[in-house]
């Protein structure tokens, strides 16, 4: 999974991640869900051959509201920092 720093302004809110895939991207949002934060995703063309993806394949920018970033941001740290 790719961070961002500089999210960018879309239609539900802000980019907090790139996810490798559909499979992914909704693992990430499933978990962002359960702690309360709206979450969708969708098709980015970051990455090399993302526009060569079609349907599911291919990275998806992970979106959320402006105003539960700063959440979103401190969960998704805490997975990545969690030891496996």
């Amino acid at each position: 999974m790719q961070r961002t720093t500089n999210p960018s302004s879309v239609k539900l809110g802000v980019r907090v991640t790139v996810a490798r895939d559909a499979l992914e991207a909704e693992t990430v949002c499933g978990f962002l869900r359960t702690d309360g934060i709206e979450c969708e995703h969708r098709q980015t063309n970051l990455g090399a051959g993302a526009t060569e993806a079609t349907g599911d394949a291919g990275p998806r920018e992970i979106l959320v509201p402006a105003d539960q970033l700063a959440r979103a941001q401190e969960l998704l740290d805490s997975i990545a920092e969690a030891p496996r």
